[in-house]
């Protein structure tokens, strides 16, 4: 999300300006296809309309995810060279992603899934870095399609843009407006990355949650304004994937030792029941503390129900 462009979606502004200059996606700008861009709004218009309401009682009800899937990839599809325009449809939704009211993440989460399932363009092969095992079984003797599964270059896309490191020196020195700014802009990727995770989208793995906690609750210099509530959203949504892999002694470069992860004593690399308990007991006492008792009330009542 470029600072520069409109971030309030339910203007139309916010999708024009996404478009590539005079349509033509092969101009150096950069920007996405006139089509990829109307699709868009269309899908999401029960969410971004001045009044939303359920899309079954609009006059013209939106696509369902299948329907806005095949919309806005049909550039892509009639394309000679189709994975060299991944990256516009791509930096569309990760617009949308950052800037989408929270009530259309979990439907842009859905069209993700859907955009999964299309099948190949005609023609294609599949990207370098899509994997073969997200492809879904196929029926016997057919080959699966491949060339969407795993959304392939998105997520290095996604890295690119927010890289997890980055946030520790813009908020360094910030105060007001900026810093809330910062912060809300923090939570966000940390919920938006945490539900493409449980839904097994985008190339985003679950080493990216197991780094956001463990810096929030196992370094002393943490930032708990920022970090602690990340890190709640993580547990909260994906509690289920951080216990399972406790119980497996699961292994992940996002827990690698570090040196300022000071309070923990254990295994660096390697998830376990006593990191778990580790980071509840850490959670409780910043409850104790009075601090963010909404987040990490939250974040405790999910680890709770695993």
């Amino acid at each position: 999300m470029a600072d520069f462009l409109p971030t309030d979606m339910t203007l139309p502004s916010w999708f024009e300006a996404r478009i590539a200059p005079n349509g033509d996606v092969e101009d150096n700008e950069g920007g996405c296809h006139p089509d990829e861009a109307t699709a868009l709004q269309d899908y999401l218009s029960p969410y971004i309309s001045p009044s939303p309401s359920p899309s079954n009682s609009l006059p013209n009800p939106s696509p369902t995810p299948a329907e806005a899937a095949r919309a806005m990839t049909s550039f892509i599809a009639s394309q000679p060279d189709p994975e060299d325009h991944l990256h516009h449809l791509w930096g569309l939704l990760q617009d949308a992603l950052a800037d989408a009211p929270y009530s259309a993440v979990d439907a842009l989460v859905e069209l993700m899934a859907a955009i999964e399932d299309l099948d190949d363009p005609p023609g294609s092969s599949p990207p370098p870095g899509t994997s073969s095992s997200s492809s879904s079984s196929a029926n016997a003797g057919a080959a699966a399609p491949r060339f969407w599964k795993g959304l392939p270059q998105f997520g290095n896309l996604w890295a690119d843009a927010y890289p997890s490191w980055a946030w520790r020196g813009f908020v360094s020195g910030s105060a007001g407006p900026r810093r809330e700014e910062l912060l809300a802009t923090h939570i966000r990727r940390a919920e938006v990355e945490a539900r493409l995770v449980r839904a097994g989208l985008g190339g985003l793995t679950l080493g990216c949650g197991y780094e956001a906690v463990a810096d929030a609750l196992e370094r002393s210099d943490a930032v708990p304004a920022f970090e602690v509530p990340a890190a709640a959203a993580w547990v909260v949504l994906c509690a289920g994937l951080f216990k399972r892999g406790a119980e497996s002694g699961e292994r992940s470069w996002g827990l690698r030792a570090k040196r300022e992860r000071d309070l923990w004593r254990g295994e660096g690399e390697e998830m376990s029941l006593e990191r778990w308990a580790f980071w509840g007991g850490r959670l409780r006492a910043l409850q104790e503390d009075g601090g963010l008792v909404r987040e990490v009330r939250a974040a405790l009542e999910a680890m709770g129900e695993v």
